[in-house]
């Protein structure tokens, strides 16, 4: 199992309310039952801002506000003022007015923060949003940078007790559970939190940049295409495989590729751009599937090969790197031989 395979990850995808609701209340959930988690948050706090902040002792989700506002939680100290307003991103906008609203329900009695939890890939893009949504407003609020070192992102709120942080789902994740290593139960649960979070971030959409666009990706991925294809020609030519279908199947975004059997085992070949984009998966385009096998079976081939199969029982195929393209189609018939022959001894 992957980090993303969490029971949380699967269910927060297909409940009512979606990842963000879940996430929100999974990290409320942790907060009020693990002192160590919530000392790691309230010193992650007074880091960012660098100055004193009242610690939270109570943590609440979707609270309404007098304007009618939802934030998604709230932290509050000893005495019930608000400390921390916290809302949580994926792959949600910012909401126009958002952070301006949020900054005005900020206790006036001494330090606060306005708190965003996102994607750690969505730092930079976010930041830059909540910022101009601040200070381009008719209050005309000017935010004076806290000079930082790591991916957190802080600034004051100019001649107030008022500020703005950004830290990423994985920094926060990662402090709370090294610091519950006392409490086996929260950091399961957090790992649960994390396997959320990791699959948000890998899936969400980020913003292009401008190099992404270059011909140099189009060229690879032209090239990915021709060595597929060349696999595919080279494959048709041995005993030892052959195609069930005689077109690739298209699933964009997904990939392409196309049924054949080896030593007679139906399997899938091609390209998976979803596993290759996962990150705790290999770095890889190319995947053999073994779908619809029978367990048994399926393990002894695994063993017999030294595989460890991704979910969805995908093996990667990899790819030779500073070679010419036929030492790669060679190489990549090489492993699914490889493949077939460990088939043909288990069957």
């Amino acid at each position: 199992m992957t980090q993303h395979d969490t029971l949380l990850a699967h269910l927060a995808l297909r409940i009512a309310g979606g990842p963000e609701n879940a996430a929100v209340e999974a990290l409320v959930y942790i907060l009020k039952r693990s002192n160590s988690a919530a000392s790691f948050f309230n010193r992650l706090i007074a880091d960012s801002v660098r100055a004193p902040v009242e610690d939270c002792k109570e943590f609440q989700a979707q609270v309404v506000a007098d304007d009618n506002s939802r934030p998604d939680f709230v932290g509050y100290d000893k005495d019930g003022e608000n400390r921390v307003i916290g809302e949580a991103k994926f792959g949600a906008k910012l909401l126009p007015g958002q952070g301006l609203s949020y900054l005005g329900q900020l206790s006036g009695s001494g330090n606060a923060v306005l708190l965003f939890v996102v994607p750690d890939a969505r730092i930079d893009y976010l930041w830059g949003e909540v910022g101009r949504d601040i200070t381009q407003g008719e209050e005309q609020i000017e935010l004076e940078p806290i000079d930082r070192s790591n991916r957190t992102r802080s600034a004051q709120v100019k001649g107030t007790s008022g500020y703005l942080v950004m830290v990423s789902w994985r920094d926060l994740l990662k402090g709370m559970h090294d610091h519950a290593a006392g409490e086996p139960g929260i950091q399961e649960n957090i790992r649960q939190l994390q396997g959320l979070a990791e699959r948000m971030d890998s899936e969400e959409f980020l913003p292009l940049r401008q190099d992404e666009l270059s011909p140099h990706l189009a060229r690879r991925m032209h090239d990915l295409g021709q060595i597929y294809e060349k696999v595919v020609s080279t494959l048709s030519q041995k005993e030892w495989a052959n195609y069930i279908s005689s077109r690739n199947t298209a699933q964009p975004p997904t990939g392409y590729g196309r049924a054949l059997e080896l030593s007679e085992y139906s399997v899938w070949f091609g390209v998976y751009f979803d596993l290759w984009a996962r990150g705790d998966c290999e770095d890889t385009p190319f995947w053999v599937q073994f779908y619809g096998w029978e367990r048994p079976k399926l393990n002894q081939v695994t063993r017999t090969l030294g595989l460890q199969l991704s979910d969805n029982e995908y093996v990667p195929v990899h790819l030779k790197t500073g070679v010419e393209i036929q030492v790669v189609v060679y190489d990549i018939v090489a492993q699914l031989k490889i493949i077939a022959d460990a088939i043909a001894s288990d069957i």
